[in-house]
């Protein structure tokens, strides 16, 4: 997998773009092994609550991500914080344009410098605003990518230093961990088309075999279940009875007949049996 080069420009000062740099090379990090660039370590580290780096030294903010000055090493993912200069050309590059508002003089920046045209758009949405993320992306031509709501509470967190250990629990930047999910899966190498696979070979059925047939358990040709089968079946075996009749004629002998006693005279009704 080659570097996926992530660039952050703001579309004028002041648009939070190291913080939502911050936040990306975070939730990144959570996944791939990231390195964040920035123009200014020494604010970045203040930003995500860690020791200043010395002498331009790599400074690790956590087991996968390590803020640096410049661009080193291979890293699956590198977010750059409004680098100086640009990326290798080799690599994927994706260029985010930050935009808070959305301010107009920031949106015409956007639109009248064609070198500042970016792949995507991040949002960071102030309540009140007259315009919306669809009149960015109509007015720009460019889709947004990610729309955070300003919140207080990240405010709040970067100036205690607890960027890094809160990061969860700030539902405004939440929109970035979706849209990285989706940078992350377009980078992703896709497996080559493999050629076409040779058919599977059915074995030859022998018509003059002699299959055995099957019996029926039920003795009986009732249509009772088999056992353990059929629907409401208890698993028990279904017993049929098969009662003997006598075989000798019952109308010849006097033991198979009802006895009936003689009327007697002098009444008019039988007697009862």
């Amino acid at each position: 997998m080659t570097t996926l080069n992530v660039i952050l420009n703001g579309a004028r000062g002041g648009q939070g773009t190291s913080t939502i740099a911050a936040a990306l090379a975070l939730y990144a990090a959570g996944h791939v092994d990231t390195h964040l660039v920035a123009r200014d370590p020494a604010a970045s580290a203040a930003l995500l609550g860690i020791v200043t780096p010395q002498g331009g030294e790599p400074a690790v903010v956590t087991d996968r991500l390590t803020l640096v000055g410049t661009a080193i090493g291979t890293p699956a993912i590198r977010i750059l914080d409004s680098p100086v200069e640009d990326s290798d050309p080799a690599e994927r590059t994706v260029r985010l344009t930050v935009l808070r508002g959305p301010c107009y003089l920031a949106l015409r920046t956007i639109v009248v410098e064609p070198t500042s045209r970016p792949d995507g758009i991040v949002l960071v949405a102030e309540p009140g605003r007259s315009l919306t993320s669809r009149d960015v992306a109509d007015v720009t031509g460019t889709p947004v990518v990610a729309t955070v709501p300003v919140d207080p509470s990240v405010a709040r967190t970067i100036d205690a230093g607890l960027l890094v250990a809160r990061l969860h629990r700030l539902s405004a930047l939440a929109p970035l961990r979706r849209s990285l999910a989706t940078l992350l899966d377009a980078n992703r190498p896709q497996a080559p088309p493999s050629g076409l696979q040779p058919p599977v070979a059915t074995p030859a059925v022998d018509l003059n075999e002699q299959r055995p047939e099957r019996v029926d358990k039920t003795g009986t040709d009732l249509p009772l279940p088999l056992c353990g089968r059929g629907r409401g079946s208890s698993g028990r075996r279904v017993a049929v009875c098969h009662r003997a009749y006598p075989t000798r004629d019952r109308r010849t002998s006097g033991r198979d007949h009802a006895q009936h006693r003689q009327a007697q005279c002098g009444r008019r009704r039988v007697l009862r049996r």
